[in-house]
């Protein structure tokens, strides 16, 4: 399995080469539930590492006793990271602030690379920059060109729910509201500690 390599942007955190899973920057990598560590196509409820049964019994990253167990935590545990889990200790899921972070302090120019449509972002202090490709995304049962990538950090409003950073080729900028059912699979973008 490749790790990537950390790429400083002159942000808080150093963010990595490439997805968990992928071979170069344009792959997508692998797909996870949220809070899971293992490779998945789809997820449910049923099945999902966190929950007995159904979104109203989650039994860890909860604020809200409606939906089970409270434990307040509301950022994922290293045993629970898928990043941490494939590359090591080194590395970490980000959070919606240093995903925010990214997308406020760099440069996002839509481009292509190798056939894969995505974003460069570029450092606005040196000339380091990294490749986000588009993943499959589906959207009213339809697989559409966009980014979604997980964050490490649960959606308080709506506690069955995680921050993900969502883009097209007309916008990358953070929005409250990004946030995915914890049990949609996405790919994760890495980040490491300076």
């Amino acid at each position: 399995m490749k790790v990537g390599i950390p790429i400083d942007l002159g942000l808080s955190v150093k963010w990595a080469s490439m997805n968990v899973g992928a071979d170069v920057p344009t792959d997508k990598g692998c797909y996870f539930a949220w809070g899971e560590t293992v490779e998945l196509e789809g997820s449910s409820w049923s099945s999902y590492r966190y929950a007995s049964g159904d979104m109203y019994s989650l039994t860890k990253y909860n604020t809200k006793s409606t939906y089970g167990t409270v434990d307040g935590k509301t950022v994922l545990e290293n045993i629970d990271d898928a990043a941490y889990s494939w590359w090591g200790s080194d590395w970490r899921m980000p959070t919606v602030d240093e995903f925010r972070e990214l997308c406020n302090n760099c440069d996002w120019v839509w481009t292509m690379q190798d056939g894969i449509n995505g974003y460069l972002v570029k450092s606005k202090v040196n000339e380091n920059s990294i490749f986000l490709p588009v993943t499959k995304f589906n959207q009213d049962n339809i697989v559409v060109e966009r980014g979604a990538y997980w964050t490490s950090s649960l959606y308080p409003p709506y506690v069955a729910c995680a921050y993900m950073i969502y883009f097209n080729s007309k916008s990358y900028i953070p929005d409250d509201d990004d946030w995915a059912m914890r049990i949609d699979c996405l790919p994760v973008r890495p980040v490491s500690d300076k």
